[in-house]
């Protein structure tokens, strides 16, 4: 999964840190990148694409979203999209229920948002994001 935290990288009032997180197996690198001129909102953005996309659908709109509502915006790589690794789908034949597939995205998407120690966030999604 990526996340992006939309800035013009040449500028000096910037501080761009990386860390590395483990789910399910998967690697997650999360890259942060923080203007002195965004605001200060509190809950940051999580924006999640639609089928057969990645978080590079958003990267229009992602500078404008970080200097002017959110510093910290995270474009996320669903699982088995983009960047992100595509782990088994874990189910049976007969399984064709889509609370099944609903909460092996949204499972994973929880999990993600507690190892990033994120309590509060709000959702932008496009089309199953």
């Amino acid at each position: 999964s990526c996340q992006i935290f939309p800035s013009v990288y040449d500028r000096e009032d910037e501080d761009i840190t990386g860390d590395e997180l483990t789910i399910h197996g998967v690697k997650v690198v999360n890259k942060t990148s923080r203007s002195s001129n965004t605001p200060q909102a509190t809950i940051p953005l999580v924006m999640l694409h639609g089928y057969a996309n990645g978080c590079v659908y958003f990267y229009r709109n992602l500078i404008s979203l970080s200097q002017t509502y959110f510093p910290t915006i995270y474009a996320l790589d669903m699982l088995g999209f983009g960047l992100s690794s595509r782990p088994r789908f874990e189910t049976t034949p007969d399984d064709t229920s889509v609370e099944s597939a609903e909460a092996f995205f949204v499972e994973s998407l929880e999990a993600w948002r507690i190892k990033n120690k994120i309590d509060k966030m709000i959702i932008a999604g496009h089309s199953i994001g």
